[in-house]
């Protein structure tokens, strides 16, 4: 009898005493999961890029210190505008009908515009490349070459506001409107630009800017106070 509880009592010891079987449970690591995934930065993004109306360029950032996009008539003097050798010649030899025919090529602004350094230097540009004749109506446009289908212009007093006489739909009516320049043209480090177009230097002519009037066409805002 004692024999037989001893080895009872052996057995329960030796039960207690198996060690654990693995499970088959995941197990949970304490060590940290290093990703192979690249890091989101949280830190802004800077550029220099500055939109232009119609195209995006990349642009200088000493730009922006000489003048804003639009306001050259703020920095720059003796503001000018004139015709395009081959148009002034079809005014010199006052063929028919000339002041009602679309220009040949673009007219020029010109004007004398301080540069970063402070220095004045005439720049030439060809205002075909900032505006567009969109029914009649002059509107800032990349590239818009309106004066082939614009004629009679003029500068309205200090060279700010431009009059021009544009054809309406398929040409058939020409419709008088002014546009502010001053909001289209900018001053770029002493050179006049528009959206990425960028005016010549080149040497002021000392002459008066391009008069419609004297060549016998009226504009209707000569005599209207505007």
């Amino acid at each position: 009898m004692c024999i037989l509880f001893l080895s009872l009592l052996a057995a329960a010891i030796g039960a207690f005493a198996t060690p654990l079987t693995a499970s088959n449970e995941a197990v949970i690591s304490a060590e940290p999961i290093i990703s192979t995934e690249p890091a989101i930065s949280t830190e802004p993004v800077i550029s220099n890029e500055h939109d232009l109306g119609n195209i995006t360029g990349t642009m200088p950032l000493h730009g922006r210190d000489s003048g804003t996009w639009g306001g050259f008539a703020d920095s720059c003097t003796d503001i000018r505008y004139y015709l395009n050798e081959e148009d002034w010649a079809r005014y010199q030899d006052e063929a028919e009908g000339v002041g009602n025919k679309p220009f040949l090529k673009s007219p020029h602004v010109v004007a004398k515009c301080p540069n970063l350094a402070g220095q004045f230097q005439c720049s030439v540009l060809k205002i075909g490349d900032c505006m567009a004749n969109r029914g009649g109506k002059l509107q800032p446009a990349y590239k818009g070459e309106w004066h082939k289908t614009c004629t009679s212009c003029a500068f309205q007093g200090d060279g700010r506001r431009f009059y021009c006489q544009c054809y309406t739909g398929k040409g058939s009516k020409l419709e008088g409107n002014v546009v502010n320049l001053n909001e289209i043209i900018n001053n770029f480090d002493g050179k006049l630009a528009c959206f990425s177009n960028f005016g010549k230097p080149d040497y002021c002519p000392g002459g008066p800017s391009f008069d419609i009037g004297q060549w016998g066409y009226q504009l209707w805002w000569l005599n209207s106070g505007r």
